[in-house]
């Protein structure tokens, strides 16, 4: 086997000429099934004049320009207002105990599960 064959894609409808025949004999139908992968001519006359998609061309990088603006911080964002874990805790729940909070504000207490029905 030498090189490989195309059979997915786009390319493969135009690099992939195939064939396919049916013999019926007196024990049966054979059948043959031939895939034939052209090679590439800019021309066309010999083969397919598209470029494959893995053939890459490196460019060069542009050039990097200072941004007028500080960049976004995204998930970096200290909500707390430079509060500590223990004085971010907010009010006592209905047992005594710290409800947690929240991004926005502290968590709402719904109550337990209700029973089976």
């Amino acid at each position: 086997k030498d090189g490989y064959m195309i059979t997915s894609g786009d390319a493969s409808n135009h690099y992939i000429d195939s064939a396919v025949r049916h013999i019926k004999l007196k024990q049966g139908v054979l059948g043959i099934k031939v895939k034939i992968m052209l090679p590439y001519d800019p021309k066309g006359r010999n083969g397919c004049s598209v470029v494959q998609p893995d053939v890459v061309t490196v460019m060069e990088p542009k050039e990097e320009k200072e941004l007028d603006i500080p960049p976004k911080t995204g998930y970096a964002v200290d909500f707390t207002g430079g509060a500590t874990a223990t004085e971010a805790v907010g009010p006592a729940g209905p047992t005594g105990e710290p409800m947690p909070t929240t991004a926005l504000g502290p968590a709402m207490d719904v109550g337990p599960a209700p029973g089976p029905l």
